[in-house]
């Protein structure tokens, strides 16, 4: 992470992509059903420390908040050392990086971070911005979709 704690955002495909989460399985199913919503095949790889053979292939690993922090450690270095990026809750000095709050309305997605500094923060900000943007954002965004589909068909050029 930069001195400055500076970020560059962005949304990653994981279509098909292997993403593995370490970290007790009460805490790590939210992390799978998201990895899973977003069209990863993600894995949970269980309590104790993964080695690199096992993350090879993985695109993502996500070390569970209350996974210990000795377990955290040596999965972020054999993530690493199997090319994954690593994001461990909690710890953004062993994170590559930070998850954001998500604001989905249809496919209108918002997030929110502070790079780690404060995810209550993160959290409040987004709820406060799902009280200003209701579900009906997310039906626009289908309109609009559409007419810049026939638009496009209208003028390909």
């Amino acid at each position: 992470m930069s001195a400055a704690g500076a970020v560059f955002p962005v949304g990653l495909h994981l279509d098909g992509r292997r993403c593995a989460v370490v970290g007790p399985l009460a805490s790590a199913a939210p992390r799978l059903a998201a990895l899973q919503a977003a069209g990863a095949a993600a894995v949970h790889l269980g309590e104790s420390v993964p080695d690199a053979a096992t993350l090879r292939g993985a695109f993502l690993c996500l070390v569970t908040e209350d996974a210990p922090e000795d377990v955290a450690r040596a999965a972020a270095a054999a993530a690493r050392s199997a090319g994954a990026l690593v994001w461990c809750g909690d710890r953004p000095a062993l994170s590559d990086l930070s998850l954001p709050a998500v604001l989905r309305r249809g496919r209108v997605v918002v997030t929110v971070s502070t790079g780690g500094a404060s995810p209550a923060l993160a959290v409040r900000l987004r709820d406060e911005l799902a009280a200003l943007l209701g579900e009906e954002l997310g039906q626009f965004a289908e309109a609009l979709a559409a007419a810049r589909a026939a638009a496009r068909a209208r003028h390909p050029d």
